[in-house]
């Protein structure tokens, strides 16, 4: 069984820092050109002030690509840690965007006065400040969307390939249930049975009983089914278990609008073996199951009378397998809990 996933946002801060340090080093390239041709000039020229250099040179300019990093690097952390959704008018969506174009203001105020110390040009800091803070803020912008949608493709394929296995295990336990030695040798002692006493009950009983294996194995190639369909199948086969153990066990189906809703393939007819199974029929304790369609709270109710057996399984792969399905299908698990003498499991709906 695979275990249950839990998807974060894994991208660590070494990404941050590399990518804070290209961006720095591209957004800078034109100054690293200038400086160093300016360098270059003045070793060639002699007696020329050290003013004309730009951002006193060299130290100026490790200045200049530390700040700018700092920048991108908190910048990009800060956007990897929170989700940006494109309902703008939404309070934290503009509490996002005090806080980056806070970020700007801190960088440009920095580099300003680091430039102004040093060249005290009022218009070579809006052009060359402001165009290097926006290529380093858009930069980090795109550079944390693709990470993040990245990251989502990773989180589906994993979904996906988690549910695959999922529905597989489900496929075997259903078929294991469905084609052991016990459910044959009671399927056909019940048939032997019918077809010595009642010709016309006994090809009916056939009829049912290939419904269900064919469907069953049919079913099993969707994720989702109609609720509809999946209701029809439990009637067949609880039709089977009907003739097996006569008026001993009872089911009743409230569920008008189950057209409305999905559900995974044998769901139902899981949760009836599973009462089948662990519960004691007989005449004196007849078992009853309820299947109940609740409206409001968009779920389906299938429960029945407590009486177990003492030497009944443990719960085994289903109701995990089940649990697992629904919180990757419907974002919800099943709720199961024993209450008033009664054993319910409540399944979320998925409107179809």
């Amino acid at each position: 069984m695979t275990e249950p996933l839990n998807f974060k946002d894994t991208t660590s801060w070494h990404f941050a820092a590399w990518a804070a340090l290209l961006v720095s080093i591209m957004a800078n390239l034109p100054i690293i050109d200038m400086v160093f041709h300016k360098v270059r000039e003045v070793e060639t020229i002699p007696h020329v002030p050290v003013h004309q250099m730009p951002g006193f040179a060299v130290p100026g300019l490790v200045l200049q690509l530390i700040i700018t990093f700092l920048f991108g690097f908190l910048l990009i952390r800060y956007l990897q840690n929170h989700q940006w959704k494109s309902g703008i008018n939404k309070d934290f969506q503009w509490m996002l965007l005090f806080k980056v174009f806070g970020r700007f203001t801190v960088y440009f105020i920095l580099m300003s006065g680091l430039i102004l110390f040093t060249i005290h040009e009022v218009s070579w800091i809006i052009s060359s400040v402001a165009t290097r803070g926006l290529l380093v803020l858009v930069s980090a912008v795109f550079l944390t969307n693709y990470m993040k949608i990245q990251s989502n493709r990773e989180k589906i394929y994993r979904e996906n390939e988690a549910l695959k296995e999922s529905n597989l295990q489900n496929q075997i336990e259903v078929l294991r249930n469905q084609l052991n030695p016990h459910f044959f040798f009671n399927t056909l002692n019940t048939l032997s049975y019918l077809i010595s006493q009642d010709q016309a009950k006994s090809q009916l009983y056939l009829n049912k009983l290939s419904y269900v294996l064919r469907t069953s194995i049919e079913l099993q190639q969707s994720d989702l089914i109609l609720l509809t369909e999946e209701i029809k199948l439990a009637e067949a086969y609880f039709h089977l278990l009907s003739i097996r153990f006569g008026g001993n066990v009872m089911l009743d189906i409230l569920a008008d609008d189950a057209g409305h809703y999905k559900v995974p393939p044998m769901t139902i007819q899981m949760l009836i073996e599973n009462a089948i199974k662990h519960n004691i029929i007989s005449t004196g304790q007849p078992l009853k199951i309820e299947i109940v369609l609740g409206k409001e709270s968009k779920s389906l109710t299938i429960s029945n009378n407590l009486q177990p057996k003492v030497d009944a399984p443990g719960a085994g792969i289903g109701l995990k397998n089940l649990d697992e399905r629904f919180r990757m299908l419907a974002g919800r698990s099943p709720e199961i809990f024993s209450k008033d003498g009664k054993f319910t499991v409540a399944i979320p709906l998925i409107p179809a």
